[in-house]
């Protein structure tokens, strides 16, 4: 859930801060990179969830891997259109994020 919490509008001065906004410290890239990463390390557990019930007959454990891949095919859709914002964005040379 962290990625969630890291809203590429801050970027883009969709919203206005208050005394409570977090910093701001990554700049475009690597906001884009740490919320790609994020995509691809969901991806990659439900992955592993399917490798770890493909010989199971268990309905249990096949139960909890749909579940699990749900979770982070959810996620992980959540996460793509931020990704994709901070890419759309024009380039900012100094990759400082704006206050």
């Amino acid at each position: 859930m962290h990625p969630l919490t890291k809203p590429p509008t801050a970027l883009l001065r969709l919203g206005p801060r208050t005394a409570s906004s977090p910093d701001r410290a990554m700049s475009e890239f690597e906001l884009g990179w740490y919320l790609d990463n994020c995509a691809g390390a969901l991806s990659l557990a439900g992955k592993i969830a399917a490798l770890y019930a493909q010989c199971s007959r268990d309905p249990v454990v096949i139960a909890a891997v749909n579940d699990i891949a749900s979770l982070t095919s959810t996620m992980s859709a959540k996460i793509r259109p931020k990704v994709d914002i901070v890419r759309s964005r024009p380039s900012n040379p100094e990759g400082l994020v704006p206050d």
